[in-house]
């Protein structure tokens, strides 16, 4: 497990972002730990993902992960703790670690180096799985149809022909 790997934090606010560096620097890995602070923009998000072969999401606790979404979109696994919201969003339980146990992070990202053919292939699994669920034009015609029925029992005739048209 001697491995020397570069990780990238991203995110956090600007205590955390202190916080981590202090460490990081503590533990004399400053030359293998980079921040990449808030993304904000397009080109730095794209950057963020083109750089990386794994997400690691180690949330305590988090509403809809918009972040598994992204990385799913470009191909990249989660490998995430096992709170509730997350659980629904990685469907394979080795991608899922013990929410506040780092013995059992290092486990999964140790069988992962070990493993990288499994990597590959979640990274393809995970690609298709965003195109074929959340890019669908099914989902589109279900919100349609959501947002119409919503549409059409509220006040307000005029907005109804937004989904007459389309009929």
């Amino acid at each position: 497990r001697n491995t020397v790997l570069p990780l990238t934090i991203a995110g956090g606010d600007r205590d955390a972002v202190a916080f981590w560096r202090k460490r990081v620097s503590q533990l004399g890995l400053s030359d293998r730990v980079r921040h990449a602070s808030q993304l904000t923009t397009p080109g730095q998000i794209d950057q963020f993902y083109s750089d990386i072969d794994l997400l690691i999401l180690a949330s305590q606790t988090e509403a809809f992960p918009l972040v598994i979404t992204e990385a799913y979109s470009r191909g990249i696994p989660v490998l995430g703790s096992s709170i509730p919201s997350l659980r629904e969003c990685i469907p394979d339980e080795e991608f899922l670690f013990r929410s506040g146990d780092p013995s059992d992070l290092a486990d999964k990202v140790g069988w992962l180096l070990e493993n990288r053919r499994r990597l590959q292939e979640c990274s393809l699994n995970v690609h298709n799985s965003y195109l074929n669920t959340l890019c669908s034009g099914e989902v589109w015609r279900s919100y349609k149809t959501l947002y119409c029925s919503a549409l059409h029992s509220a006040p307000g005739p005029s907005l109804l022909s937004v989904c007459a048209q389309d009929r």
